[in-house]
């Protein structure tokens, strides 16, 4: 039993450590954005209550969908190490670079993170919602397939 416990435990650290190496990616990829592209900041420090707020109801669906997708993903993140780490086949590793980058595009698109650098509404309407809708189907679907 407590083999299965250390393997269950050495699973949760790989998919923490995939999921920071993912987060300072985005943050890196973010920084260097904001270097490279005209500053749309009011100027200062950003009073962080303001930045989330929330102008559009569709911004606070977005903030749903993708939260819903961040849990999913790193279930399934989860999933899948815990898959590699008995099997160590190279399709469950492909399927680990899949939720790895779900996960990366599931950060990067919430809402929250976008509106913490400081950056508001893209002004696209619902067009914001469906990559993140797509996201969190795709999610179910590998889930599902994953339990069987």
């Amino acid at each position: 039993m407590a083999k299965n416990d250390s393997k269950n435990l050495n699973s949760i650290f790989y998919v923490l450590g995939i999921f920071s190496i993912l987060m300072l990616s985005v943050i890196f990829f973010t920084l260097l954005t904001d270097l490279l592209v005209p500053n749309p900041r009011f100027g200062g420090m950003m009073d962080f209550r303001s930045a989330l707020e929330f102008r559009e109801s569709l911004e606070v669906i977005k903030v749903i969908i993708t939260t819903l997708n961040l849990v999913l993903l790193l279930y399934l993140l989860y999933n899948y190490v815990s898959i590699y780490r008995e099997v160590k086949s190279s399709f469950s590793l492909g399927l680990i670079v899949i939720a790895s980058a779900l996960l990366a595009h599931t950060v990067s698109a919430n809402p929250v993170i976008i509106f913490l650098f400081g950056f508001k509404g893209s002004g696209l309407g619902p067009f914001t919602i469906i990559p993140s809708f797509f996201t969190l189907v795709a999610s179910l679907v590998l889930i599902y397939l994953s339990r069987q």
